[in-house]
């Protein structure tokens, strides 16, 4: 939290930034923080995304059986287990490039 709370390191933040990094849920990071993207890549508040956000995280209810079998069904009253479901493949992709590029962008200035 010292790294989230205090002065802009300078030095480390140039060393992190040269690291190669992939991204592999980028929409759950906007998901955990109240956010979401819209088709044009921009940054709104969960409640307020509805038709236009290329994400959702969908509630489920999850069962495991002993074998190893795993099975998801839709669940309305789920509070802490989501499914992750792409709602626009056409434009998701430029739509998390742009909603990261200006996220991103905010660190520097």
């Amino acid at each position: 939290m010292r790294y989230l709370l205090g002065p802009n390191d300078d030095a480390l933040l140039a060393r992190q930034g040269a690291l190669d990094r992939s991204m592999w849920c980028t929409g759950g990071f906007f998901h955990a923080t109240g956010q979401t993207v819209t088709r044009d890549g921009r940054i709104i508040p969960l409640a307020d995304g509805g038709q236009d956000a290329v994400f959702t995280f969908e509630p489920i209810r999850v069962q495991c059986w002993d074998d190893g079998v795993t099975q998801w069904t839709g669940e309305t009253r789920s509070k802490d287990r989501f499914i992750f479901r792409v709602l626009d493949r056409t434009r998701y992709a430029a739509a998390m490039i742009a909603a990261m590029k200006s996220l991103l962008q905010t660190l520097t200035t």
